[in-house]
């Protein structure tokens, strides 16, 4: 969902910095009468839209659904941007006033390289969600039930750790990447 929002973010700005710019050069062509400069306008009908704005009112149709057309997107654009906030773990603090919390990333990462430091996991993902961390490892060699205990206890202990204020439900799976070699 944050790729999402910094794509539709960056093509907005693109498309304000554009029209910003092209209105300055519009401006610039319309006010200053040098020789070697085009006539007005350069890109940008305006004279044309004018007299067709002018033939409109605001409570004609057009402009009507034009503007709850405009009111719509800003809402999803706004709805988009509040759902994209990074999604925090509370942590456990010695102090009644200081409020600690970490990423979902960082947690997941932690995990993650807790699982690659057994012996027998050639990788690991992790992920964290509200109530479970899901660790998914790739077995390079050994028994699947053993190293998929080994993979829990690493991740476990580094759960307990760490001074959560809630331990997420723990879920350890094994994908055994020697077979399909």
């Amino acid at each position: 969902m944050r790729a999402l929002t910094r794509l539709v973010s960056a093509l907005l700005a693109l498309a304000v910095a554009g029209a910003g710019g092209l209105t300055a050069a519009e401006v610039l062509i319309a006010r200053v009468h040098w020789g070697w400069l085009p006539d007005p306008p350069l890109v940008v009908p305006y004279n044309t839209w004018l007299r067709e704005l002018r033939a409109h009112n605001w409570s004609q149709d057009l402009p009507l659904w034009g503007s709850i057309g405009g009111i719509v997107v800003g809402m999803l654009l706004l709805l988009l941007a509040a759902r994209s906030h990074e999604r925090r773990v509370p942590l456990q603090s010695s102090a009644p006033d200081v409020h600690m919390t970490t990423s979902r990333r960082s947690l997941a990462h932690v995990l993650s390289t807790a699982a690659k430091q057994v012996e027998a996991v050639s990788d690991a993902r992790a992920s964290v969600g509200r109530t479970t961390a899901r660790v998914r490892a790739t077995l390079r060699l050994g028994d699947p039930d053993e190293v998929r205990e080994r993979v829990r206890a690493a991740a476990q202990s580094r759960l307990d750790g760490l001074p959560l204020a809630r331990r997420p439900r723990l879920v350890v799976s094994i994908n055994d990447g020697r077979r399909y070699r």
